[in-house]
């Protein structure tokens, strides 16, 4: 599920760039959530054709990856409704509320270890410490959510790089010697 998973976080992590773009300029995150939105949709249609175009080259996911994918995403909505429902989106200010939603984003990535492999474990690890990073030295909202959404869309790319590289695949690195025109 690695890969396909990576095809997913460059189409989100797209999103949050240009939701970090609209908060720049507008200096309010009401604007962040269409493209971020955007990019989860886009996220979920190259994870689909992923699926069609690699031709099963990955196999199914086993169930315990299923489990452990499902869990993750209960646990994350889980947290996002009860804070919800005990009203704390509505009292914390711009910067607590992304923080701790993309804190609660983060974490879910620390579970989905089990279903995506461990670069998704490393995803998790980066995103906590950029929040706590950004949080400390206090960077402009728009830096701390575009750092965010780079994360993603590195992370996704290095996921993703079996798809496009490999047997049947042409290779991505381009500076490798052909050992044909050696000499």
């Amino acid at each position: 599920m690695q890969a396909p998973g990576g095809v997913f976080l460059i189409g989100i992590g797209a999103g949050i760039v240009v939701g970090a773009a609209m908060v720049a300029t507008t200096g309010s995150i009401r604007p962040f959530f269409p493209p971020m939105l955007a990019g989860a949709a886009a996220g979920a249609a190259f994870l689909v054709a992923a699926r069609v175009w690699g031709g099963g080259r990955f196999g199914p996911p086993t169930r315990s990856q299923r489990v452990a994918m499902m869990l993750a995403i209960v646990a994350e909505v889980a947290v996002f409704w009860g804070l919800g429902a005990l009203g704390w989106f509505n009292v914390w200010d711009d910067r607590t509320l992304m923080s701790v939603a993309l804190g609660i984003v983060a974490a879910h990535f620390l579970l989905m270890r089990f279903s995506h492999g461990p670069l998704m474990l490393w995803l998790g690890v980066f995103a906590l410490a950029w929040i706590g990073f950004a949080d400390v030295l206090r960077l402009p909202l728009s830096v701390f959510i575009l750092g965010d959404g780079l994360l993603k869309v590195g992370m996704g790319a290095a996921m993703a790089r079996p798809m496009f590289t490999g047997p049947g695949r042409p290779e991505a690195d381009v500076l490798r010697p052909d050992p044909a025109n050696a000499g």
